[in-house]
């Protein structure tokens, strides 16, 4: 039994370790000015174009781009065992706890709070579900764009430094922001938040001209 735990950790291991390098050179291709880097990242860590009546906008786009950016930021080991925690705690009728959560990294709490103001026709349902339907919710990459969609609207209505339009100055604000939800230990910390902004920015462009 023993061997077979062992065999078990060596996997997941070998697993995790493969899953960082490979974000890793992602990174750094882009970093390198890899034209292609950006189309690489966006294939392997963005959305899938399956989100119904996701609406094309440009704050629809830069929440496509933080999501991907939070995704690649994120390694997949992380990712299953915050699902796996948010499942066992629902199961067993449990406090869900208030961690950053699925592709987009948002925290219930976040959510929460930004749904009570958030407009979207789209998010209307999340408003009618109880704070574990939500968590779970937030593991859905079409899910997560739409909450993060409403966290944008949000910074940027209240922010007084930015327009009421999605711009560089207004991008920069946001960044900065939804970088800054709370993340302790992640791989986006470890990023520069020059290379983070950029990251998103040129997600942001990738997503919106690939819209036309």
């Amino acid at each position: 039994m023993w061997r077979f735990c062992i065999g078990c950790i060596v996997v997941v291991l070998g697993i995790h370790i493969i899953d960082l390098g490979q974000r890793n050179a992602a990174i750094l291709r882009f970093m390198s000015g890899r034209q292609d880097g950006l189309d690489l990242i966006a294939a392997d860590y963005g959305p899938a174009r399956t989100c119904s009546n996701q609406q094309h906008t440009d704050i629809y786009n830069l929440a496509s781009a933080l999501v991907t950016v939070e995704t690649l930021a994120t390694p997949r080991f992380e990712q299953w065992a915050k699902y796996v925690l948010v499942r066992i705690v629902t199961i067993f009728d449990m406090a869900v706890p208030n961690l950053s959560l699925g592709p987009g990294r948002i925290r219930v709490s976040t959510a929460e709070a930004v749904l009570q103001y958030a407009r979207a026709v789209d998010v209307e349902y999340f408003k009618e579900m109880s704070r574990d339907s939500l968590a779970l919710e937030l593991f859905g990459t079409c899910a997560s764009i739409k909450v993060a969609a409403s966290i944008i609207a949000v910074i940027v209505s209240r922010s007084p430094s930015t327009t009421a339009t999605v711009d560089l100055k207004s991008i920069r604000e946001v960044v900065v922001v939804y970088n800054g939800q709370g993340h302790t230990v992640s791989r986006a910390a470890v990023l520069s938040r020059a290379i983070y902004f950029q990251l998103v920015y040129g997600l942001f462009q990738h997503y919106r001209f690939a819209m036309l």
